[in-house]
């Protein structure tokens, strides 16, 4: 069934990664306030549509834009629900800024079994189907740190500077997660919705991940976490 559902996702991340290179100026308005409290766009609609009519056969889905969106299928699991972002970045994507993609987790009983992180730009994953990874592409230079929402803790990002620590802060928090094993870490201040973290924690369960609900930091190299953690802990 894990099988079924990421060739699912997979389809619809394909089919979204189209569509949005032909979207017309309409589609670049912002026209309401989604479910996370974020604006949503045309194009967020558009992707989410996409999401649920591949999805919605094996469970309901929990979007950031719409909230719940109920399966009404037979063949649904039961106590089983996604979990849906389906333009991270969307300021990106507005933008014309080439960082922008989905984010989707799905779970049991509140477990997680599968998530899958899209690069619409690069037609590029990561997923997890239970504790095996699945990447379409890998790189290994980790020459800079990731810092999300930077823009809005200034004394956190001059104690980085103060450390020799380079970061860049690109703009799509899934994204960031997705590819953390191939930076010095990945950093996440602020309000933290399931939408923007559930999938990336699947995927980085064999990462060292700190969680306490100021900041979330990742890292595969335990002395960079470490070093990070305390000097971040110590900046609180």
């Amino acid at each position: 069934m894990l099988e079924k559902i990421f060739k699912s996702a997979k389809l619809a991340n394909e089919e979204i990664a189209l569509v949005l290179s032909g979207l017309n100026n309409l589609h670049y308005k912002y026209h309401q306030k989604g479910f996370g409290g974020d604006l949503s766009s045309e194009a967020d609609i558009v992707c989410e549509k996409i999401f649920c009519k591949h999805l919605l056969c094996f469970a309901d889905v929990f979007s950031e834009e719409s909230g719940l969106i109920e399966s009404r299928h037979n063949t649904k699991v039961k106590n089983g629900r996604f979990i849906l972002d389906p333009l991270d970045g969307s300021d990106n994507f507005l933008s014309n800024l080439l960082y922008y993609g989905s984010s989707l987790s799905f779970e049991i009983d509140g477990i997680t079994k599968f998530s899958i992180i899209y690069n619409y730009v690069e037609k590029s994953f990561v997923a997890k189907i239970e504790d095996k990874l699945i990447m379409s592409r890998s790189f290994s230079n980790r020459k800079i740190a990731i810092f999300e929402r930077a823009y809005a803790y200034p004394r956190i990002c001059q104690k980085l500077f103060e450390n020799n620590i380079k970061f860049r802060s690109p703009g799509a928090v899934a994204l960031s997660l997705a590819n953390a094993r191939f930076f010095q870490f990945v950093l996440f201040f602020g309000h933290m919705r399931e939408f923007d973290v559930r999938a990336g924690l699947h995927i980085n369960s064999d990462l060292n991940i700190f969680h306490n609900g100021s900041f979330l930091l990742v890292s595969e190299d335990v002395l960079i976490f470490e070093q990070i953690k305390n000097l971040l802990l110590e900046s609180l």
